[in-house]
C-alpha cells in the first residue's frame, strides 16, 4: 500500500505531502495536510500536530551522526524530533 492511499479520519483535510521516514530505526509514515503534520505507524494515527501550533522547523546534521534531523518547535508542548 502506498503512503497516498492511507485515509485520515480527520474531514476536509487535503494531503499535501506523504513519505516514509525512518526514525531510530524504525520506518513510520510521515502525512502533511493543509491542517496538520501527522506521524503514524502503518495506518495508525500516533500523533497529530496542528499546523497553527507549530513555531518554526528547524533542520541539523548533527556532527557526530550521519543522519539529518528534523525538528518541528511547537508553542505549548516539547518539540517533536523526527
Amino acid at each position: 500500500e502506498t503512503v497516498s492511499a492511507i485515509s485520515l479520519s480527520y474531514s476536509k483535510e487535503m494531503v499535501l505531502f506523504a513519505n516514509y521516514i525512518q526514525s531510530k530505526g524504525i520506518i513510520r509514515t510521515l502525512v502533511i495536510t493543509n491542517k496538520a503534520v501527522y506521524k503514524l505507524k502503518k495506518k495508525e494515527i500516533m500523533r497529530r500536530i496542528q499546523l497553527n501550533s507549530i513555531s518554526k522547523i528547524t533542520k541539523n546534521v548533527p556532527p557526530s551522526k550521519n543522519e539529518t534531523e528534523l525538528v518541528l518547535h511547537l508553542k505549548e508542548e516539547h518539540d517533536f524530533h523526527l
